[in-house]
């Protein structure tokens, strides 16, 4: 039996179980292996009753529902067999001494249950929470990062970019026609943080992170070649806007179509589709910031090489269904913004990729 500690007081009322069955738990799922169906988080109405905080009572059963579903779903659900055990264990171990990275957690977990239950508000709601709270955190961190904090900026800020990314396409968002800016600045303006906390996460909790990354995606002198422009040479063409096209900006456009180049022939050569997926998220890291300036201006010739990359990445959608939908929606959005006499440039350039147009 629980006492109150408290001299003279009361004795406290009697600690009351919350049951299996008020919390709707689909049993028979969870044995045999599927996503349990979400919990209606409705305590016993007298153990409610007898708490001194029935709110706070119901939201730490919500965090420990969420916190569970990362260990046991969420993080294996998008990452290589190297971060498995890092994202599994070590970093809701290293969340317990930051809550920032606690909250990138539960707002993942959350936005994975809300992908599983869309009709579920609830989940809708906690994602958009903890991602804000997450954010905010964040941002305080990185003003002070040293070697006690920089596993925990690094695991958060990778959490919120990838977080970013795969909320474009929700489907509890209406698809309206919009470009990724948010993801892209997001991505892009990580990599000075990142590279802050590099030295010290190079022997830290999450070193076994660092194996997911190509050689090749640190090394500008194999990412950025000649070759990996052939599968786009039509782009290469520069006379449609030569009498105004800057040598800097041709200069990023080659930049852009190498950073493609290696991703398709990474494809060819049937490298792993997870750790392809992370070329495609560190597209706009990898490149200089005047490319996101070119697309968020609706410059033709960056929106239809933003385009290949979402052609990409709709290769890649039966082997990690985080990503389903993603492509699709954001090549519709980008053909909102691009003229009608580039849509060529988007269309025929994918047809010996994929063996077939993207949209019909």
């Amino acid at each position: 039996m629980v006492r109150d500690s408290r001299m003279g007081s009361a004795p406290a009322a009697p600690f009351r179980r919350v049951s299996a069955s008020s919390l709707r738990i689909s049993s028979s799922s969870h044995s045999s292996g599927q996503v349990p169906s979400p919990p209606k988080f409705s305590p016993d109405p007298v153990a409610a009753s007898q708490s001194l905080t029935p709110d706070r009572d119901e939201k730490r059963i919500l965090e420990l529902h969420l916190l569970h579903h990362w260990t046991e779903h969420t993080s294996k659900t998008f990452l290589s067999q190297y971060s498995i055990p890092t994202w599994q264990s070590r970093a809701p171990l290293l969340a317990l001494q930051f809550p920032y990275l606690l909250d990138a957690i539960l707002a993942f977990a959350a936005l994975h249950l809300a992908r599983l239950h869309p009709d579920n508000m609830q989940y809708e709601i906690a994602h958009t929470e903890y991602f804000s709270r997450a954010i905010e955190g964040q941002r305080l961190a990185v003003e002070s990062i040293d070697a006690t904090s920089a596993d925990a900026v690094y695991a958060t800020l990778t959490l919120i970019c990838d977080y970013a990314f795969f909320s474009l396409r929700h489907p509890g968002t209406p698809l309206e026609p919009a470009l990724p800016l948010a993801w892209l600045r997001c991505r892009r303006g990580s990599r000075i943080v990142f590279c802050q906390c590099y030295p010290w996460i190079a022997t830290g909790m999450l070193s076994e992170h660092r194996k997911d990354i190509p050689i090749d995606l640190t090394r500008d002198s194999l990412l950025f070649t000649r070759e990996n422009n052939e599968p786009f040479d039509q782009h290469a063409r520069w006379e449609e806007d030569e009498s105004t096209l800057s040598a800097e900006d041709r200069e990023i456009y080659e930049k852009a179509l190498s950073y493609l180049g290696s991703i398709h022939f990474a494809m060819v050569q049937n490298e792993k589709p997870l750790t392809t997926c992370r070329r495609i998220l560190n597209f706009p890291a990898r490149l200089p910031a005047r490319m996101i300036e070119l697309i968020e201006e609706l410059y033709p010739r960056a929106l239809a090489i933003l385009a290949h990359l979402f052609s990409l990445l709709d290769r890649l959608r039966p082997d990690s269904w985080w990503f389903e939908g993603v492509a699709q929606s954001q090549i519709m959005a980008i053909l909102h913004f691009l003229p009608e006499d580039w849509h060529d440039f988007v269309y025929l350039p994918l047809q010996p990729i994929r063996g077939t147009t993207i949209i019909d």
